[in-house]
C-alpha cells in the first residue's frame, strides 16, 4: 500500500471557499430569497383580490337579478293600497336587530352625489318593499302564483354571542301568498309593520329570519327612482327624481295608480339599484377598526376597499 505524505509548507492547498466568498454567495441567496418572497406575496395578494372580485361579482348578480325580477314585476291592485315603498335608515334599521359598529350615521347619507357610485343610503342602508308577482307556484303548489310581498334590509350582526366583531348581511325577506293576502295589499298596514320572524309572515319583512340571508359583507344598498317628463312634447330621455331628493324626505311610497300623473302616463319609470360589497381587506380591516385594534374612518377605509355594483332597471308602470 502507497504511503501519502503530509503536505508540505511550499504545496498549493485543496481547491475550496473562502469565508468572504461564503458570506457573499449567502447574501446573494438571501436577496434572492427575499424577491421570491416579495413576488410570490404580490402575487398571493393579486389571486385574493382576483378572488374576492369575482365573489363579489357573483353575489352582486344574484341580488341584482332577484331585484329586477322583484321590481319588474311590481304591481299594485285597483285602491290606494300602498305597493312599493322605501326608507333610507338611520340608527339601527326598521328591525332593531342592528349590532353596534363604527358606521358614522351622520356622515353615511349622501343622496344626491353624482356620479350615482358614490351615493351613501343610511347607517343601516335602504328598506325596500313591494308586492311582487310570486315565482314558481303551480297547481300542485300551496302557495300559488299569486302576488306576494318581499323585502330587502341590510343588518350588522354578530357572528357568534357576546363579540363584538359584526358583519354586514343583506336579508330578502318573501312573505306567502297567502299571508300577503291576509294582510291585504297595502304595505303600510300593521301586518307589514309589526316584527314577526314567523315562516313567511307579512311581519317578516320586519324583521327577517336568518334563512333570509341574501349576500355578506354589503356595507350599502339603496335605490333612485326617477321617471321621464310627464307632459306631451317633453324629451323623454330627461329623467325627473322622484326618490331621493336633496332636503327631501327618506321615506317614498307608491300606491294606487301612480303609473298616471295629470293624466298622462310616464314612458318610462326606473329604479337605478347600488350595491357596495366589501373586499377580503376591506371585512378585514372594517372588523379591525370595530374592534378597537384599528383607527381611522370608517368610510374612507370602506370607500378604498370595496366594490360598487348599479343597474338600472326599467319597471313597466306606464303600460298599468
Amino acid at each position: 500500500m502507497r504511503a501519502t505524505r503530509a503536505p508540505k509548507s511550499g504545496d498549493a492547498l485543496p481547491a475550496g471557499f473562502t469565508l468572504l466568498e461564503l458570506l457573499v454567495a449567502v447574501a446573494i441567496s438571501v436577496v434572492i430569497m427575499a424577491a421570491l418572497a416579495f413576488m410570490l406575496a404580490r402575487i398571493m395578494t393579486g389571486w385574493e383580490r382576483t378572488q374576492g372580485r369575482l365573489a363579489a361579482e357573483a353575489e352582486a348578480l344574484h341580488v341584482l337579478e332577484l331585484l329586477t325580477l322583484d321590481l319588474q314585476g311590481a304591481r299594485g291592485p285597483d285602491g290606494p293600497g300602498i305597493w312599493l315603498a322605501a326608507t333610507v335608515q338611520g340608527g339601527g334599521g326598521a328591525s332593531g336587530a342592528w349590532v353596534g359598529g363604527a358606521k358614522q350615521e351622520e356622515s353615511s347619507v349622501r343622496l344626491d352625489a353624482e356620479p350615482f357610485r358614490t351615493a351613501r343610503f343610511g347607517r343601516a342602508g335602504m328598506w325596500l318593499r313591494c308586492i311582487t308577482t310570486r315565482r314558481g307556484g303551480d297547481a300542485r303548489s300551496a302557495e300559488p302564483t299569486a302576488p306576494a310581498a318581499v323585502a330587502y334590509q341590510l343588518i350588522r350582526r354578530a357572528p357568534t354571542a357576546g363579540s363584538t366583531q359584526g358583519r354586514y348581511l343583506l336579508y330578502r325577506s318573501e312573505a306567502t301568498a297567502s299571508a300577503t293576502f291576509a294582510g291585504g295589499y297595502d304595505l303600510s298596514a300593521a301586518a307589514y309593520t309589526t316584527a314577526s320572524v314567523a315562516a313567511g309572515s307579512a311581519g317578516s319583512l320586519v324583521s327577517p329570519p336568518l334563512r333570509a340571508l341574501l349576500a355578506e359583507e354589503v356595507v350599502d344598498f339603496g335605490v333612485r327612482f326617477s321617471r321621464d317628463a310627464q307632459f306631451p312634447g317633453a324629451d323623454g330621455t330627461s329623467l325627473i327624481r322622484l326618490f331621493p331628493k336633496a332636503g327631501g324626505t327618506l321615506e317614498y311610497a307608491v300606491g294606487g295608480d301612480e303609473g298616471v300623473t295629470a293624466g298622462h302616463a310616464p314612458r318610462l319609470f326606473v329604479a337605478d339599484v347600488l350595491l357596495r360589497i366589501l373586499s377580503p381587506e376591506g371585512a378585514r380591516r372594517i372588523a379591525a377598526l370595530e374592534s378597537g385594534q384599528l383607527t381611522g374612518d370608517w368610510w374612507q377605509i370602506a370607500e378604498s376597499e370595496s366594490y360598487v355594483f348599479t343597474r338600472r332597471i326599467l319597471l313597466p308602470l306606464g303600460g298599468r
